[in-house]
């Protein structure tokens, strides 16, 4: 149920920007995506706690 309240959210903001701005590019929409998973990964393995020596 919460992903489909998050997909339903995603939706409203593509929707207000593609009035705003004109039609959204999936591809460009893709590598914005990827990005962020990139992102979101290289933080979660900086984040685990070193260990102990």
């Amino acid at each position: 149920m919460q992903r489909q309240l998050q997909r339903e959210a995603i939706d409203g903001y593509i929707a207000t920007a593609e009035a705003e701005h004109g039609p959204v590019d999936p591809a460009e929409v893709a590598a914005r995506a990827e990005r962020v998973r990139a992102h979101h990964a290289a933080h979660r393995s900086n984040s685990a706690p070193a260990e102990a020596a």
